[in-house]
């Protein structure tokens, strides 16, 4: 496989204090690599903004944090298409991989 650009799984998520975006309250979630390997700079991203309700703030944190996993599931998919030729997927699956990889 191919040499991946993004910072290596596990992720985890957190809830951050509440912030303030244009006067309203906002509570983020962070997600961070709970990979001690990054322990100085373990964030990935900051969730949250304007109109989401906190539930689907969380939401989005805990997706974004299950992308590393999500992605080697679809890399083990693959191979077992390879083995398997007559297993039926999605179409697409080799040009998912490759730009959740980075390479497109």
């Amino acid at each position: 496989m191919s040499l991946r650009k993004f910072t290596p799984g596990p992720w985890v998520t957190s809830e951050e204090t509440e912030a303030v975006i244009s006067g309203a309250p906002v509570v983020p979630w962070v997600v961070q690599s709970a990979s001690q390997k990054f322990a100085m700079q373990p964030h990935i991203t900051s969730v949250g903004g304007l109109g989401q309700s906190p539930a689907e703030i969380e939401a989005n944190a805990r997706l974004i944090a299950a992308a590393p996993s999500m992605f080697h599931y679809l890399e083990d998919l693959a191979k077992l298409v390879a083995i398997y030729p007559k297993m039926r997927v999605p179409p697409g699956l080799e040009s998912l991989i490759a730009k959740a990889g980075g390479e497109s």
